[in-house]
């Protein structure tokens, strides 16, 4: 047991540092050696290191090393979001497969009659950019969008005050309808009684 446990202990380090496909046949050589099977190998690989113990409220505690995750920058940043959700808006919310190949044509438009402001690198990054993208980076938008609708929608459908309103509104409009065409029935009417009359001295 110690040696097997001397053997991971030397390989851990070589095993963090190592490329992915060099891992692999260090995991198999350490399987060999010791026996493990592939899943409690690699555990035992990955283990963090061990830099100390502590005694906390009596209790031996082990100090291990923090894993630090290196940040990977974004492509695309908040600024062409913001370029994007504008040209979405400007080509009337039109779906990720139609707006991708239409932005090489839509953008220098837009520039030349000064209706947006774009930097040379924001304009390299949306000329090449996927209707995969477009979707991932407006689907939070969207959701918002989505989420608004049916809001207004659930408001207008279970807002008795609203309905009531509305159909006040209705009623007031079709009432004025009526009485427009109740004038229009008597100007008609007394046309055509004009007319006859005028008819009837000239004969």
């Amino acid at each position: 047991m110690g040696q097997k446990k001397a053997v991971t202990r030397e390989l851990q380090d070589r095993y963090r540092k190592c490329s992915r496909k060099e891992k692999t046949v260090l995991l198999n050589e350490v399987i060999q050696l010791t026996g493990y099977n592939r899943s409690y190998a690699g555990r035992v690989l990955r283990r963090k290191e061990i830099l100390g113990y502590l005694t906390i409220a009596g209790k031996k505690v082990k100090y291990l090393a923090s894993k630090r995750k290196r940040k990977k920058k974004r492509f695309y940043d908040e600024e062409v979001l913001a370029a994007l959700k504008e040209l979405w808006e400007e080509a009337d919310f039109i779906c990720s497969k139609r707006l991708a190949p239409f932005l090489a044509e839509f953008i220098p438009v837009l520039e030349k009659y000064g209706e947006i402001n774009l930097t040379r690198e924001v304009k390299e990054k949306l000329f090449t950019i996927s209707a995969a993208t477009i979707d991932r980076l407006l689907a939070p938008i969207r959701k918002k969008q989505q989420i608004k609708m049916q809001l207004k929608r659930e408001y207008y459908m279970l807002n008795p005050a609203e309905l009531k309103r509305k159909i006040t509104k209705l009623q007031n409009e079709l009432y004025k309808l009526n009485i427009l065409k109740q004038n229009i029935d008597k100007e008609t009417a007394m046309s055509e009684k004009l007319q006859s009359s005028f008819e009837y001295i000239s004969s």
